[in-house]
């Protein structure tokens, strides 16, 4: 019942700070807004056409249906998606708060706080890792599916939910990690056409021209952080448990997809950060290892919630759009 409590009471917290957008109004919550006026005047037709995903038309649906405040109805979305990470940091059982610290000061301002639909697909994606993990294969399998009904990008997370861990299974994901950087890198077009067919987001990202290519920054601090937590878990590989092995062999993946898209800004960081969320687990994880592993993650967890902390607020600030 304690549990219930502090979960319930940190998603309400959470729902309360995203729905008022207390730091100023963040980049894309106008858009969701609007959707929202558009299914109170237009009702079911207002979802044919959208570029938002079924899932989250249909959940916006039913609370449009009940609340008339738009802040209420976001805060609620918000409140949920919040409520299933702490949910999932606390099956893990280790390292709860470390997790929740990393994940507020990291994720929530761009996730919950203004891309709400990939925050609740990184939300079901997480909890799936974690039930995945304590055998519950089915179920794992219904959360990710149903967290690609509320943004198709966490679709590319559902083979690394059922991936084995040995040391083949590491060695044959650098060999396709290498093949995939090669491939986009130089086959690009192919993979857009088809993924532009798939999904209607897509093609939104296509017609903006993916974010341009002008003044990309080749050697982004935030990655190299990221790559130096991996490179020591790697080191550590045989202290690690099975959730934070996949987690490592996902991010090897991601680090591919960004160095392949990075003249399409747009697409590599938001492939990106659908990998880089697992890591609120792995850290959570961590302290169910060995001491040196443990220090390792709070210098990483330290660095970079002081690193997004300044990029979402002062540097590229998030928030304040009017």
């Amino acid at each position: 019942m304690q549990t219930v409590l502090l979960i319930t009471s940190l998603g309400v917290i959470a729902g309360l700070i995203s729905g008022n957008q207390v730091f100023g109004i963040g980049r894309d919550y106008q858009a969701y807004t609007d959707f929202f006026e558009r299914i109170k005047d237009f009702g079911w037709e207002s979802l044919i056409g959208e570029r938002f995903e079924i899932g989250f038309g249909f959940s916006s649906f039913l609370l449009v249906s009940i609340f008339s405040s738009e802040i209420v109805i976001y805060g609620i979305l918000s409140a949920v998606s919040f409520i299933i990470k702490v949910y999932a940091l606390r099956i893990i059982g280790c390292g709860f708060w470390i997790g929740i610290f990393f994940y507020l000061t990291r994720f929530f301002p761009l996730y919950e706080m203004s891309q709400l639909r990939v925050a609740l697909g990184a939300s079901l994606v997480m909890l799936s890792f974690v039930l995945e993990d304590r055998g519950s294969r089915k179920l794992a399998l219904l959360m990710i599916c149903a967290g690609i009904t509320f943004h198709w990008v966490v679709i590319i997370l559902l083979p690394f939910v059922f991936l084995d861990t040995n040391k083949r299974t590491l060695l044959s994901v650098f060999v396709l990690t290498l093949g995939l950087l090669a491939t986009l890198k130089l086959f690009p077009s192919t993979y857009f056409s088809n993924a532009a067919q798939l999904f209607r987001t897509f093609q939104y990202y296509e017609i903006m021209g993916f974010g341009g290519a002008d003044n990309i920054n080749y050697f982004p601090v935030a990655i190299f952080l990221d790559l130096a937590i991996v490179i020591g878990g790697l080191y550590f590989w045989r202290f690690t448990s099975a959730i934070m092995k996949k987690i490592l062999i996902a991010q090897i993946f991601s680090f591919a997809i960004f160095y392949a898209l990075i003249e399409f800004p747009i697409l590599a960081w938001r492939f990106h950060d659908i990998f880089a969320v697992l890591m609120t687990l792995y850290v959570s994880a961590a302290f169910g290892c060995c001491r040196t592993l443990r220090r390792s993650v709070v210098v990483y967890v330290v660095l970079s919630s002081a690193l997004y902390t300044y990029m979402a607020f002062v540097k590229d600030p998030l928030f304040g759009i009017t």
